[in-house]
């Protein structure tokens, strides 16, 4: 009576069942959650409640626990009063009357809610997966059509570069035997003015090369070094008041701007 008064009273769906696996007692917890009578879940009768898709399993992990006297534990869908499935933990061990081996008795909690939050995380999960896929694709995407982009780009630098190269090359070497074959024969500003056009046409064939070493880099690779933006500053100013020619200006450039 003591027994029964305390199943009863407890938040869980109780059960006992005899030593041929006969389920022989439910509590009010049980009977209410599936609003059957005592009579009808007696025996095997409970197994009507279990949903069909996990009846096997459920039954199977019962039946071999059984036979090996071991505690087990089982997640199996039982019909509610109001017809939904829910999700039960059930829990059972053996027990001994007089040191002799009497059956089952076990206890079983709601977890649907758990099971459903599990799965929203495993659909977020598998949703995040997806995701990562496919960003991870359209990166490789984006990745191969600029490196097709930046190939072209090579190959487009190297053409111009190299049939630059030559043209360039000749106009610096005929200024600078202009240079030298008209001194004293051409007034100073028109020597001023050859050299002037001399420093651009190397500057211009110093970018040409740049330009050719980078056609290069695709297939030589970068490496990566300091460079003195300071220094080149300074040189750039020069060069332009150079070839501005006879004006003054200053300009005041912080040392040691490394990059």
């Amino acid at each position: 009576m003591v027994f029964r008064t305390m199943a009863d009273s407890a938040p869980v769906l109780m059960w006992m069942s005899d030593s041929q696996m006969r389920c022989t007692f439910f509590n009010e917890g049980w009977l209410r959650f599936t609003g059957r009578t005592t009579e009808q879940e007696m025996g095997s009768g409970w197994h009507e409640g279990i949903h069909a898709d996990d009846r096997a399993d459920c039954l199977n992990v019962f039946s071999s626990h059984f036979g090996l006297r071991e505690p087990f534990e089982v997640e199996f869908r039982l019909r509610r009063l109001d017809g939904e499935y829910r999700w039960i933990l059930n829990r059972g061990v053996p027990y001994n009357l007089l040191g002799t081996f009497a059956g089952y008795i076990g206890a079983g909690i709601d977890v649907t809610e758990r099971r459903e939050h599990q799965e929203r995380l495993q659909e977020k999960d598998s949703e995040l997966t997806r995701l990562n896929a496919e960003l991870e694709s359209k990166v490789q995407e984006r990745t191969a059509a600029l490196m097709a982009k930046n190939e072209d780009l090579e190959a487009f630098s190297y053409s111009v570069a190299h049939d630059l190269r030559g043209p360039i090359r000749g106009i610096v070497s005929n200024i600078r035997v202009a240079i030298e074959d008209s001194q004293g024969a051409i007034e100073p500003e028109l020597v001023q003015n050859l050299e002037k056009a001399h420093a651009a046409a190397l500057h211009l064939g110093a970018v040409v090369d740049d330009l050719l070493q980078f056609s290069r880099t695709g297939t030589q690779g970068m490496e990566l070094s300091r460079f003195d933006l300071s220094e080149m500053f300074e040189d750039e100013f020069q060069r332009a008041l150079q070839e501005a020619g006879n004006i003054s200006a200053e300009c005041k450039i912080q040392n040691n701007v490394v990059v």
